[in-house]
Order: structure tokens, then C-alpha cells, then sequence
């Protein structure tokens, strides 16, 4: 347990403090290796399958991650860090 200060009453809250461990798995790439990886399988469904263009996170991490399972700790960085 921690106390902090609340600034708007004068005195202290009690507080719990989780801790939180975050594992790197062994298969992490590099930002332009990742990179490449999404523009190739961007760049294939809208210009060689002539798909339309994708406008939600949502909807291209879950392409993306169907494509290349390799991108789907990337994109989960990439989303906690928004």
C-alpha cells in the first residue's frame, strides 16, 4: 500500500499499487522490419486484389495479424502506446 496526497482535500488516500510485468517475447522485430512487413501486405490488397482502403485500427490489426502472425506483438505495442 501507498498513501498519496489527494490535492483537492488536504490529508491522505490510501491507495493499492499493482504492479505490472511485461514479457518481450523472442519474436519482437525491429520498426522497419515491421514496417515492411505492413506496407507488402497493404500495398498487395489494395493495389494487386483491389480492395478498398482500410480506415479503422481495428479492422487492419486484424488483417495484418491474419497475414503475419509475426506483427501481432508489434501491433499490441503500438496500440498501448496510443
Amino acid at each position: 500500500m501507498h498513501f498519496v496526497e489527494n490535492p483537492l482535500r488536504r490529508g491522505f488516500k490510501q491507495m493499492r499499487v499493482i504492479e505490472e510485468e511485461v514479457s518481450i517475447s523472442n519474436s519482437t522485430l525491429e520498426l522497419s522490419e515491421a514496417i515492411k512487413r505492413m506496407s507488402k501486405i497493404l500495398y498487395e490488397r489494395e493495389h494487386v486484389k483491389k480492395e478498398k482502403t482500410i480506415y479503422t485500427f481495428d479492422t487492419m490489426r486484424e488483417l495484418l495479424e491474419e497475414r503475419d502472425p509475426a506483427l501481432k506483438n508489434f501491433l499490441q505495442q503500438l496500440y498501448l502506446a496510443a
